[in-house]
This record gives C-alpha cells, sequence and structure tokens, in this order.
C-alpha cells in the first residue's frame, strides 16, 4: 500500500517510514495521554485520527482500525472505550516497533 503512494521509490518509502515511526509511532502513547489526561479531547481526537490516516498509508492497517476506533472513543469522551482502545494501540504500536526498528540497519 505505502510504497505505491510513493510510487515504488524505495528510497523515499524508505525515509517516509522512517519518519513516521519517529514522528508517530514512538511518541503517540505519551502524547496522546497527556492529552487526554489534561482532558484535551479535541486534541486527542484528531491525534487518534492522525495516527488512523498515516498507519492506513504505510499499510498498518491493524493499527489504523483500532486508531479509528480510539478517534470515535475520544470524540465521545467515553473515557471507558479510550482506555481500552489506548492500550490496543500501544500494543500493536509495540508490535510495529519491533519490525520498523529494523529500518536503521
Amino acid at each position: 500500500i505505502g510504497l505505491g503512494y510513493v510510487r515504488g521509490a524505495t528510497v523515499t518509502y524508505l525515509r517516509l517510514l522512517k519518519k513516521f515511526r519517529d514522528s508517530q509511532v514512538m511518541t503517540f502513547i505519551d502524547e496522546f495521554r497527556i492529552a487526554r489526561e489534561a482532558g484535551e479531547w479535541r486534541e486527542a481526537t484528531m491525534m487518534a485520527h492522525t495516527l488512523k490516516g498515516l498507519a492506513r498509508s504505510f499499510g498498518a492497517i491493524r493499527l489504523s482500525r483500532i486508531s479509528e476506533q480510539l478517534e470515535q472513543a475520544a470524540a465521545k469522551h467515553d473515557i471507558t472505550d479510550v482506555l481500552a482502545f489506548e492500550e490496543e494501540v500501544e500494543r500493536e504500536c509495540v508490535h510495529l516497533m519491533t519490525g520498523l526498528a529494523r529500518l536503521d540497519d
């Protein structure tokens, strides 16, 4: 999926994938929790929305789906669902980091 967006330009794709890893996957949970704990629901909702779209662009479909559920829960200020989906997003981010860590090799 992601390679299609850059028309097969592997070097560009790897650069963008590293940026996604460093600016989203590695930092999302901490930044999302800060927004949630501060009651910044609009910010939390937008963060989940951004992660959803970027994850989909890079082919991380499971992360995209969970992020969508997190986005919907945050938009409704449904703390029970937010906490549950936040945990799922965190687990998926940890899983993705295992593979994305190899990009530096």
